[in-house]
């Protein structure tokens, strides 16, 4: 009995290898078919047939949809966008921008998206504009709450697109924690909602920036001597967003420099025209070199009256354009009075003929021309109302205040002689 014992411990049972159980298993498994797995699915491949993405945008486009396993939830996502009326280009580019909308649910998502947008009084298409400028917003359901309160804050869906175009990432913020705060400091400043809406349209980032950059904005524009609640406080706003304080230094000795104002003068100059400060260096030197050295204003002059009262008279007054039928001594200057008359033909007391060359000329400015300023007009458009040549004389001025030229036009008295001559 003891010698079994010692057989039986010294024998171990078989391996399981030699279990019958795992033989059979091997056996049957051996017997079985094959089972090939299904086709992958080809995210890049199907971004460039279907989607119509470049080969170079699929490749970077496709590394955020490797979770994908089928076509079934992309092809319904083309589906709405085609339905809200975007074309193949339209839809390659929003893929490019935004490639997980393709991720999005239809029904769970999209679709409620788009009741809810359609419900603020949005068209198919002006729908179809903010999924094409905001993709990433559009797929999420807080787009409806948040165009709901920046509708009645751009004033209309036109201005709105226009922002959104600018700069889309404002549609993300929330209106509660960042957007409402910033639009109280500038109502704080005197701003209504006309002057708002066309600053967001002007600055549509200052929605979504923190409170604290929008104090130094408002700052900076008080540093330029444009007080709060004047009608040109928006425009010094949107003259400051883009510059530090030490660019704004800079740029203010810049245009003293150049335009050979004094520290008074320079802020009399950007009070009454603070947008001055957005031009280039180069744009207001060569208007400096043409105004002041070519025409002969004065520095003085230039500094109180930088937009030239916005009006195409003073142009036709101060830096050019009367014919040598006109003889001018002291003409009192008021907005529009010159051109007024010039326009309608009419002699006055200016004894403009009503085929003069002055009038041939001023028929054909454009409309849009007789809003400009010196800081707007290019030196080349000046140069060109500033001399006709032999038809028209050169106005030379001999003194500019109070709303009063003493000018004299040149060849007037040669051109009263022709006409005495005898044809």
């Amino acid at each position: 009995m003891l010698r079994l014992r010692t057989c039986i411990l010294t024998h171990p049972p078989s391996s399981p290898a030699t279990h019958p159980v795992p033989c059979l298993h091997r056996l049957l498994s051996a017997a079985a078919p094959a089972v090939s797995p299904g086709p992958r699915f080809a995210v890049e491949d199907y971004l460039v047939d279907t989607c119509g993405l470049t080969r170079a945008q699929a490749l970077k486009a496709s590394t955020k949809l490797s979770h994908l396993k089928s076509p079934t939830n992309p092809d319904a996502v083309l589906a709405f966008l085609a339905g809200l009326g975007l074309s193949s280009a339209d839809v390659a580019a929003l893929v490019a921008r935004d490639p997980k909308f393709l991720c999005a649910g239809v029904e769970r998502t999209l679709s409620p998206i788009l009741a809810g947008l359609t419900g603020l009084g949005l068209s198919r298409s002006e729908i179809a504009r903010v999924a094409s400028l905001a993709p990433r917003s559009f797929r999420s359901r807080s787009v409806v709450s948040g165009l709901e309160y920046y509708l009645p804050l751009f004033s209309s869906s036109e201005s709105l697109l226009r922002g959104l175009k600018k700069y889309k990432y404002f549609l993300s913020s929330d209106p509660e924690r960042v957007v409402k705060p910033n639009i109280e400091l500038l109502r704080e400043c005197g701003l209504g909602t006309s002057d708002i809406a066309k600053l967001c349209l002007a600055v549509p980032w200052l929605l979504s920036a923190k409170p604290e950059r929008v104090q130094v904005m408002l700052a900076c524009a008080e540093r330029l001597g444009v007080p709060r609640g004047s009608g040109m406080f928006r425009h010094a706003l949107k003259a400051v967003e883009s510059l530090s304080e030490e660019k704004l230094a800079a740029k203010v000795e810049y245009l003293r420099n150049t335009f050979r104002w004094s520290d008074a003068e320079v802020g009399i100059a950007l009070r009454k025209a603070p947008l001055m400060l957005t031009k280039s260096n180069q744009t207001m030197q060569s208007k400096s070199e043409f105004l002041i050295s070519e025409m002969g204003l004065e520095p003085a002059y230039l500094a109180h009256c930088p937009k030239a009262n916005s009006s195409m008279t003073e142009y036709l007054a101060q830096i050019k354009v009367l014919s040598d039928e006109i003889t001018l001594a002291c003409v009192p200057l008021s907005n529009h009075e010159i051109i007024s008359y010039v326009c309608s033909g009419h002699g006055g007391p200016y004894d403009i003929k009503p085929r003069s060359p002055v009038v041939t000329a001023a028929m054909e400015l454009p409309a849009r021309l007789t809003k400009l300023s010196f800081t707007a007009a290019s030196p080349e458009k000046l140069r060109y109302f500033a001399s006709y040549e032999d038809e028209l004389a050169k106005l030379k001025l001999n003194e500019m205040g109070g709303g009063v030229a003493a000018a004299t036009c040149q060849g007037a008295s040669s051109g009263e002689e022709r006409r005495k001559q005898p044809a």
